[in-house]
């Protein structure tokens, strides 16, 4: 028969898939917590971790014991930056092309070759008909440091994320085009996938890493955040770059929702976006030289525009007063020198305009603006400068004719009249000064 020519080792896996069938890891020679040959001593890497460790050290990368076995001959899985690689995922090493049992039938695409393919984990065993909504999903996670016992919850983020997972043994994973290039010679990775349904499971599994092809400009991976369950309110949804989800063991990130809605790689828990994870970099800051220009140049255009392109702090009203100058901002939001262009246009006014821009006015201030910034303010009349307001006599009816006719009182006339004042009060002093004798 068929079966008497199988070896001992394949009879007894065939024994053992309907109790571990629902068990998965990634295969590759860069992952941790196995030997030569694919032993691993310190435990099957696809049974799952927990539920109920109570300690992070019994459970992080699947305890001390795999963390001590490093990838077999010192493999390093490459990451093209703007590519993608390709995992074999599969509840047994033997049914990848490590193993022995590849020709089983359907185990080019079964992550466990048996009676019915597809996911697991996520739907009635015994369908073959796969439900979309009940996969997990899966993501790939890294860490810029070149050991495994320096990777901390808040330099590991995720940067692939996989919806359709576990749904079959070869599953692709997008890398981000401006991932950045290991600082060291490899970064530490990591897979990470949850049961969505049956026991609580979690599965965390380390592989040596590093990124190839980065481009010139690329900038790090930006503090992670934890991830939140946000299913009836996306806009609530974690933003940028985000750690894994680690559940069911102690700490833990996430909250228990309830069954329905367990933690997994998808849109209900702030993984809306499959693939490439684009947003998780920190933002390129501007040269000081280009920075300082662009804020310069708005500032010029400030007072002379009702559209001024001054981004302002979030000083009060009260404390921008003409000793006090505001901070203006850069395009990425970073404090910039404050330059003479820069000056609030409150600075640069007579106290009487200043003091009375304080309440708004539609025809001197814009919503838009801070309230202390004036917006075409009025003109004040100044008796020094306006020398004919000054006088105690109201004309008559007849000489505002007049001067409506002759245009006397006009702004030429009265500069006129002032210069003739002017001479005369010269006249007048060089006159006395001779009488006195001087």
């Amino acid at each position: 028969m068929f079966t008497a020519t199988l070896p001992t080792s394949l009879l007894l896996l065939c024994c053992l898939l309907s109790t571990v069938s629902a068990h998965m890891s990634i295969w590759h020679p860069s992952m941790y917590g196995v030997g030569p040959d694919w032993a691993y001593d310190a435990g099957p890497p696809m049974n799952p971790i927990g539920p109920g460790l109570a300690t992070q050290d019994e459970w992080w990368f699947r305890g001390p014991e795999a963390r001590a076995l490093p990838p077999q001959d010192g493999a390093v899985m490459e990451l093209p930056a703007g590519g993608s690689i390709t995992f074999e995922i599969a509840c047994h090493y033997a049914f990848t092309s490590y193993g022995y049992a590849t020709s089983v039938p359907g185990s080019e695409l079964d992550a466990c070759p048996g009676s019915n393919a597809g996911p697991y984990h996520a739907g009635d065993p015994e369908s073959k008909i796969i439900d979309h909504n009940l996969v997990s999903g899966c993501a790939l996670a890294i860490a810029d440091v070149d050991d495994i016992s320096k990777v901390t919850m808040d330099n590991l983020a995720i940067f692939s994320v996989q919806h359709e997972c576990v749904q079959q043994k070869m599953t692709d994973f997008e890398v981000p085009a401006r991932m950045p290039a290991c600082t060291g010679e490899k970064c530490i990775c990591g897979w990470f996938w949850l049961a969505n349904n049956g026991t609580a499971n979690f599965y965390m599994t380390a592989f040596d890493c590093t990124v190839t092809g980065s481009p010139a400009d690329a900038t790090a991976i930006a503090a992670p955040q934890d991830p939140v369950f946000c299913k009836d309110d996306p806009i609530s949804c974690t933003k940028g770059s985000k750690r894994p989800i680690y559940a069911y063991n102690s700490p833990s990130n996430v909250p228990w929702i309830g069954n329905d809605d367990r933690a997994g790689y998808h849109a209900s828990w702030s993984f809306g976006t499959a693939g490439a994870q684009n947003d998780i970099f920190e933002l390129p800051t501007l040269p000081p030289s280009s920075s300082s220009t662009a804020v310069s140049s708005s500032s010029t255009t400030a007072p002379t525009s009702s559209r001024s392109t001054i981004l302002w702090s979030s000083s009060t009203a009260d404390e921008a007063t003409a000793s006090s100058v505001p901070t203006t901002t850069g395009v990425v939001g970073r404090p910039q020198a404050t330059t003479a262009a820069s000056i609030p246009l409150s600075s640069a006014l007579p106290s009487s305009v200043t003091s009375s821009s304080s309440a708004p006015d539609p025809n001197t201030s814009s919503p838009s603006f801070p309230p202390y910034v004036v917006r075409n303010p009025k003109v004040i009349w100044n008796p020094k400068h306006h020398p004919v307001a000054n006088t105690s006599t109201i004309p008559s009816a007849a000489k505002l004719q007049k001067r409506a006719i002759t245009g006397e009182g006009s702004v030429e006339s009265l500069a006129l009249d002032r210069r003739r004042r002017e001479r005369r009060a010269k006249r007048q002093r060089h006159a006395r000064d001779f009488r006195q004798g001087r």
